[in-house]
């Protein structure tokens, strides 16, 4: 059988609709193809299933390379991240846990070590609720009070009823750094199990809280591979600070594909050099 050429292999491609691919991976394929028709004739394949084989092949090497792009992204996110010895920002929490709960305002404080948290509700919800949580202190319990009536001060276990009724995470997973090694644990699965991601992209630039920034997208196939974290995220990295300042996970939850998680950090500050008096329920600023 007369073997198809490369041009031949080109326009069948074309004629499915799709983008051409790169020469390569045509001359690759095609070359696979020149050989295979050496061998009998029902050994060899016909124009639409190389077509198909390499519009397969094309789309293997894109996504390969766009987790790549989404990889580098989460990879320095890491490095500001583990760079920190604190940080402070307005964090925007708006999460589904059962229903869609309100969103939330909170001053958060963060200190590295050792692994301290502040958080303050300044918004319409929750006003004047504050939390402390540090590790080796209050036995591992955060210490809490609701800001309204009655507004009794508890030390709570963090995986506490009344510590998580409203989160979807426990105090000591606020910050950076949970979530994304979450993400960079989706990246090691998505190298290693190229089916499990569907889609990787970099959405391009944005202006998020006035600040310039970048915003990367990740979609999984979760149903398949439940290792990963979500169906679906949208990650943001202030372009300065290195740090994600959005962070976005949708999510099957009730029957539905869900917006489960909606984080917005603005005004960070790092390296603000807190003490321990911002870790301190004595703190004159707090109403402990």
């Amino acid at each position: 059988m007369r073997p198809i050429s490369l041009a031949a292999l080109w326009l069948a491609v074309a004629a499915t609709g799709e983008s051409p691919p790169d020469a390569s991976v045509v001359r690759d394929l095609g070359d696979a193809h020149v050989e295979a028709s050496a061998e009998p004739s029902d050994a060899v394949p016909s124009p639409d299933q190389v077509a198909r084989a390499v519009i397969a092949e094309t789309s293997r090497i894109a996504r390969a390379s766009e987790v790549e792009q989404v990889g580098a992204a989460i990879q320095r996110m890491q490095r500001a991240a583990g760079a920190l010895k604190d940080f402070t920002a307005t964090f925007y929490k708006k999460e589904y846990k059962g229903k869609q709960l309100p969103e939330e305002k909170i001053l958060l404080k963060y200190r590295a070590e050792p692994r301290s948290l502040y958080l303050g509700w300044t918004g319409d919800v929750a006003n004047g609720q504050e939390v402390l949580w540090q590790r080796g202190w209050n036995g591992e319990r955060a210490r809490a009070h609701p800001g309204s009536f009655p507004d009794f001060t508890l030390n709570l276990p963090t995986s506490h009823y009344l510590a998580t009724r409203n989160t979807r995470h426990e105090i000591p997973m606020a910050g950076f750094d949970f979530t994304i090694s979450m993400f960079a644990r989706d990246l090691v699965t998505g190298r290693a199990k190229p089916e499990c991601v569907q889609r990787a992209a970099d959405t391009g630039p944005t202006l998020l809280f006035e600040v310039p920034s970048r915003c990367f997208e990740l979609e999984t196939d979760k149903a398949k591979c439940p290792e990963m974290y979500a169906f679906k995220a949208r990650l943001c990295i202030h372009e300065r600070l290195g740090l994600p300042n959005k962070i976005q996970v949708w999510d099957r939850e009730d029957g539905e594909l869900r917006l489960v998680e909606d984080y917005g950090y603005d005004a960070i500050q790092v390296n603000v050099g807190l003490t321990d008096k911002d870790f301190d329920p004595d703190n004159e600023a707090y109403d402990f």
